[in-house]
């Protein structure tokens, strides 16, 4: 089975996470990007794929990521505190399991318990990649563990919860 994927934010963390992720065979359902430049344009001409894709950018995250159903959701905006935890709800409402660039808050914070019970509810996890050498690559490789894991485990998680 193809794991379904988005992408939210298409600086360069984003796109290198795109490329690696249709590299390993993944399908791009949505992309998500608040930058206008970038809202409204093929995902090959954005990405830079030698095979143009037509998944069409988007800054509308809740419907895009409701139509598309994707099981991860790759968060690699230049977000932080409340805008990044906004943009992480978004795709757990939508029941994408999420591997974020961000810093996440503590689980026991507010914000850290309102992520971690949306989480569980829908059966999703949540982790970070922040502050790992090559995150790109180490978020892409961590999907599959990440959606396996949710299933019995969903919530707000640490690396260490995952064998890197």
């Amino acid at each position: 089975m193809v794991l379904k994927f988005a992408v939210y934010g298409l600086g360069d963390a984003g796109n290198e996470i795109a490329r690696k992720a249709i590299a390993k065979k993944m399908d791009p359902v949505a992309l998500i990007d608040e930058n206008a430049g970038r809202v409204g344009k093929t995902s090959g001409r954005i990405i830079k794929l030698e095979k143009r894709r037509m998944t069409i950018i988007t800054s509308d995250d809740s419907r895009a990521l409701a139509e598309s159903e994707p099981q991860i959701a790759f968060h690699a905006t230049n977000a932080t505190g409340i805008k990044a935890a906004r943009q992480i709800l978004e795709c757990v409402k939508a029941g994408a399991s999420v591997i974020t660039l961000s810093k996440l808050p503590a689980k026991t914070s507010a914000t850290g318990k309102k992520i971690d019970s949306a989480a569980t509810k829908k059966k999703v996890a949540v982790v970070s990649v922040n502050g790992i050498r090559t995150p790109a690559a180490r978020a892409v490789a961590l999907a599959p563990r990440v959606i396996a894991s949710a299933r019995t485990k969903p919530g707000l998680k640490t690396l260490a919860d995952y064998v890197l």
